[in-house]
Formats: C-alpha cells, structure tokens, sequence
C-alpha cells in the first residue's frame, strides 16, 4: 500500500522521479525519508524531497544539480548535507540530500525530531520495506507529534518551533508529553543560531494563518524565547502582535494567496474602493525581497513586530539581530514606520499632493505596505475597544495612496526632472551646497502641486523663492492644494 502512495507522489512531479532514477543508478545505498515519507503516505503534495544516503551526499548532490542545471546549495559540510533547488513554473523545489546522522537508517531514523518524520523506505528497485521503528504510521492516522525520544529536543532545540510549525500545516496536535518536553527545553533555544531560528519563523509566517501557528507559540513560551522584547507569554504585547497578524491575514490574505478558492472569497466589504487594487496587490505581495521570502511574508513579520516599543524598532533591532537581509531589515522598517504614520494621522481629511510625496520619499514601496498594514493594527484594536470613527478615513487615506502609487506615480511620486543641480549652478549661478538640494526638493513638491510643469516654470518659480517671493509650500498633512491637472 505504501509503494502506490510512493509512486503517486513522485508522479504528481515527474522530476523527483528523475531524481530518484539517477540516484538508484549509482549504486548507492539512499533512502526517501522525513517530510518526504510522511507526505506521500498523507498525499500531501509538496516541495521537498529528502534524501538520506549511505556515503557521500554533498558530492552526491552536485552530480544531481549538474545534471538537472539546477542550483547546488551547500547547508552544513560538516554534517555532509546539501541541496539541489530547481524552479518549475516558477516555485522552487528542494532536493536534500544528507549522510545518514548514525551508523545504520534505524539509528538515524531514532535521532530524528518526531515519529511522523521518523519513516524511511529504501531507493531500491522494486522498493524496499517502509521503516518505521518509532510508530509514526500510527501517530500519523491519529494526527500528533510525538517527540521521537525524551532527549529529542536536547541535540536540536529548534525542533520546539519545527514543532510548532508542522501543528500548523498539518493540523496535528503535540501530545502532552511532548509539550511538556518542549516547555522543559525552552531555554535551550537561546543556542540556537539566528539564521536557522529566522529561517523556521519564515516558515511559519508562510502559513495561510500563521497567527494561529503564532498564538500557540506564544503560549507554549516559544515566542518569549524568540522574542523576550514582548515581555513573555500571554502578555499585552504578546497578544497585540499576534492580534495584528491575525488581522493582516484576515483582511489581506486572500488578496496576496494563489489559492483560486481564498482569492474568489468576499472579504472585508468595509475597504470599498481598496478592492480594485487587489490584482496590483497580489503581484506586489508576490515579490521576493530576498532569499525566497516573499514581501507578503515579510510584511507579517513586520506585523509581529510592530507591537515591539518604537525604540526596538526604527532601527531595525529585532529584524537584525534575527539575520534578516539588508532589504528586509529597511523594508520591516520602513513598513513599521508608514503604518504609524497614517494611524497617527487619524481621522484628518484627504491627504494633500505633497503630503503624499513627502510619505513616499521618505518611505519608497513600504509605503503601500504600511498603508495596508495600519489598516490590520487599527482593525485589531477595534475588536478589542469596539467600533472606531478612525477606520473611514483610514480606508479612505490607504486608497489614496494605492492611487498614487498605482495610477499617477509619475505625478505624484516621481514627476519628471525640469531642473538638474548642473542647471541651478549655471543657469542661477549658484555655489554648490546644501541649499541646492533643497530648492531641488521644494521644485519636486511644486510641481506634485501643479504649480509648475516646464523647465522655464521652474526657473521662474525657484527665481522667485530665492527672493522670497514664493508662497511656500504645505504643510505634510495638508489636504489643500489639489493638483490642477
């Protein structure tokens, strides 16, 4: 029964079956194992395959990328693990390969993290018998996680958030000794490094609803571990940062999933015009800002830690000690910032032409983000306090900036150069400094406005404020001075 859901799950994407032809060809001793047995006894499709091998299994693993022209990622030499990543209509399939962690596949299989993942069959042709020493075939029908071992956790603590994370894909449940095993361990994670603790979070805010992933973390103590700044288990700030994930998911998930049935579903009918930017939003949400990690799962992560004091994040704290990349770092910053710009904003009328160019200098493509993301934060307050007279605006503050973002960018972003600082020197004879900058700016913000449109309009108008006969610009909330194009 095993070998047809084996077979079955390796036909669902004909290049495993390559793999595993290629691997049975050079007579090396392999097993499927983990995630990859687990998911075909499920039928679970998904983008790994795991691979364990009795011999070299990096040098094993760059034969396969090179045969396939598929990229061959190193993960940790001293263990002799690697991976093959290949696209297929744009996803990313991994193939892992690993030298087996003991001397033999039981032993490895004993050493593994929970009995789900504690399976393995044999490579060999017809297929060998489904291993399975720790019972994860009836842990498996019975939907938990059941840590392999009592010392399960000791060798790798970062099992705990795995832990976590397989409950929200599967819908399993950890059974209480292995809760108990995971509290009992977790001080341990503090030993963990950044970059594999980041790397299982990501995942974990990959989930359609990652809040719910993050509430239990939150309350086994795991996010306390992670993230001490929100002071422990189910304090305000712990609940504050999940609430506002919760409602980022809820209000904007269809919108950024591929998933045909979420993004048919009606949501929110109280965001009115934002609807007509749900395409643009999806492919927005759809780029990766670095190593696979989409904007959209990034902008969770900025969620989660917008709850943090202001201080821990306008530097970026947080992000960076969790070994984000350099843009993801600027962009959780950034989108962290924008959002508390237009809650601070509140209930004000329509924003002015310059206060929306002045939002997106200062705070580039996270300005959509952020737009959207005070929309999740002041939603998450509102069903905790009630309803608020705020939201309108808001809605009506956050379309405005889609629009401009979206439909007049060059108007009312980026508006074509009239004057360069070549041409303030020559034309204006003026010295090089701080003030040509300036004027430079003030122009930009004139012509957002409408007031000047052509190079001679420039001129006239900076001639004018040099004398101080302009009548200035408005202020960054101001909502007169509606572009007269």
């Amino acid at each position: 029964m095993y070998q047809r859901a084996i077979e079955d799950w390796l036909d669902a994407l004909p290049l495993r079956r390559q793999v595993v032809a290629y691997v049975r060809a050079q007579g090396v001793r392999a097993y499927l194992v983990g995630g990859t047995v687990r998911d075909a006894l499920l039928g679970r499709q998904s983008y790994d395959l795991d691979l364990a091998i009795e011999g070299q299994a990096m040098a094993l693993a760059r034969q396969v990328a090179d045969k396939l022209h598929a990229a061959y990622v190193p993960l940790d030499a001293g263990r002799d693990v690697a991976r093959v990543v290949v696209r297929v209509q744009g996803s990313p399939y991994h193939f892992d390969f690993a030298r087996l962690r003991a001397e033999d596949i039981e032993a490895d299989l004993w050493a593994r993290d929970y009995t789900i993942n504690a399976m393995a069959v044999s490579l060999q042709d017809p297929w060998g018998e489904l291993l399975d020493p720790t019972g994860g075939q009836g842990d498996l029908a019975a939907g938990v996680l059941r840590a392999v071992r009592e010392d399960a956790f000791r060798g790798d603590p970062l099992r705990i958030l795995r832990g976590v994370r397989l409950r929200g894909v599967l819908g399993f449940t950890l059974t209480p000794e292995t809760e108990a095993l995971a509290r009992a361990w977790l001080h341990a994670l503090t030993q963990v490094s950044f970059e594999r603790i980041r790397d299982e979070l990501v995942q974990v805010l990959e989930l359609q609803d990652a809040a719910s992933s993050l509430a239990y973390a939150g309350s086994l103590g795991v996010l306390a571990e992670l993230l001490p700044e929100l002071g422990g288990q189910d304090t305000p700030l712990t609940e504050r940062a999940v609430r506002a994930v919760a409602s980022l998911e809820e209000l904007f998930g269809p919108w950024a999933s591929s998933d045909e049935t979420l993004t048919k579903m009606q949501n929110a009918s109280s965001l009115g015009l934002l609807q007509r930017y749900r395409p643009a939003l999806a492919r927005h949400w759809a780029e990766e800002l670095s190593s696979g990690h989409t904007r959209w799962v990034v902008l969770k992560l900025a969620a989660l830690l917008g709850a943090l004091p202001e201080t821990l994040t306008t530097e970026g704290q947080v992000a960076r000690r969790l070994r984000c990349s350099g843009r993801e770092i600027r962009f959780v910053d950034a989108a962290i910032a924008a959002s508390r710009r237009l809650l601070a904003w509140g209930a004000r009328g329509e924003l002015g032409p310059v206060a929306i160019y002045r939002y997106f200098r200062d705070l580039d493509d996270a300005g959509v983000d952020g737009a959207l993301l005070s929309l999740a934060v002041h939603r998450a307050q509102m069903e905790k306090d009630g309803a608020s007279e705020t939201w309108a605006a808001l809605v009506g503050h956050a379309g405005q900036l889609l629009n401009a973002w979206f439909d007049q960018q060059a108007i009312l972003i980026d508006p074509p150069q009239l004057l360069s600082g070549h041409d303030l020197l020559q034309i204006l004879e003026m010295r090089p400094g701080p003030e040509v900058g300036q004027l430079l700016q003030a122009l930009r913000e004139a012509q957002v406005q409408g007031l000047v449109n052509t190079p001679s309009e420039a001129l006239e108008y900076l001639r004018k404020r040099i004398k101080g006969q302009a009548s200035g610009t408005l202020s960054d909330t101001g909502a007169q001075g509606q572009h007269k194009r």
